[in-house]
C-alpha cells in the first residue's frame, strides 16, 4: 500500500495536480483496496462454511452406511413401524400409533425432539434411530408435513440466536432428506431463544433448550 500511495501522490504531483487531488487520489485507493478486501473475507467465510456442511452431509452418510452394514451383517431389517392392540389394560381403545398426527403433546416432545451441546448445531448419532423413523413415517405418509423448529439457549444475541437456530433446523431437515424424505415435505423456522422448554438457567435447563423439535401439520408447536 505504501508503494501505491507513493507512486500516486509522485505521478499527481508531475501532472500538477493540487494537494486536495493528490489527498482523494490516496482516499479512493484506500476505499478500492478496503472493498476488496472484503469481498475475500466473504468468499472466504462462505467456501468455509461450505466445507463444513459437506463434512457434516458426509460423516452423516458415513453413520448411515455402517448403520446398514450392521444390521445387514446381524441378518436384521431395520426396525420397522407395527400396529400395537387396539385395547388398552382398561378395555379402553388406542389410538393408532403408526400415526405421528396422533401423538399428544406430551409424546411428541419426548419423542420428536434433538438436543445440541452448547453452541453447536451438529446432529448427534444417538439421534440416528429417531430420524429414521421419522422419515419412514413421513415418505409413508406423503400428504404429512414436517415442521422442524430450531431452538438455543438464552445466551447469545438474538441475532446470533436465530441464526443458529436455523441452522439446527437446517441440519435435522437435511438429515431427512438423506434418508430420502422430499424437500417439500419438511419446512424450517428458527425460534432462536424465545421458545424455551424450561424457564430456568442451570446447565440442565440451559441444555433442555438446545434444541430441534419435530412437529407435523395440525398439532401445533411441541413446546
Amino acid at each position: 500500500m505504501g508503494k501505491q500511495l507513493t507512486a500516486i501522490l509522485v505521478t499527481t504531483i508531475l501532472s500538477g495536480c493540487s494537494t486536495e487531488a493528490i489527498l482523494d487520489s490516496a482516499r479512493s485507493a484506500s476505499a478500492e483496496r478496503q472493498v476488496a478486501e472484503s469481498i475475500a473475507r466473504q468468499r472466504a467465510d462462505a467456501a468455509a462454511r461450505q466445507t463444513r456442511l459437506l463434512k457434516e452431509e458426509e460423516d452423516l452418510r458415513r453413520q448411515l452406511d455402517e448403520r446398514r452394514r450392521r444390521e445387514t451383517a446381524a441378518g436384521s431389517m431395520p426396525a420397522q413401524v407395527n400396529p400395537l392392540s387396539q385395547v388398552g389394560i382398561d378395555g379402553s381403545p388406542l389410538r393408532d400409533p403408526t400415526s405421528p398426527l396422533q401423538a399428544t403433546a406430551d409424546e411428541d416432545k419426548a419423542k420428536n425432539t434433538i438436543y445440541y451441546e452448547y453452541d453447536a448445531y451438529t446432529v448427534k448419532a444417538e439421534y440416528q434411530p429417531l430420524l429414521e423413523s421419522q422419515a419412514r413415517q413421513l415418505m409413508a405418509r406423503p400428504d404429512a408435513e414436517l415442521t422442524v423448529e430450531g431452538n438455543c439457549d438464552e445466551r447469545g444475541s438474538r441475532e446470533y440466536n436465530l441464526a443458529l437456530g436455523q441452522r439446527r433446523a437446517d441440519a435435522v431437515k437435511r438429515a431427512l432428506m438423506l434418508l430420502g424424505v422430499p424437500a417439500t415435505q419438511v419446512k424450517t423456522v428458527s425460534f432462536g431463544s424465545e421458545h424455551p422448554a424450561s424457564a430456568g438457567h442451570s446447565e440442565t435447563d440451559l441444555a433442555s433448550n438446545r434444541r430441534s423439535d419435530m412437529v407435523y401439520a395440525g398439532r401445533g408447536s411441541s413446546k
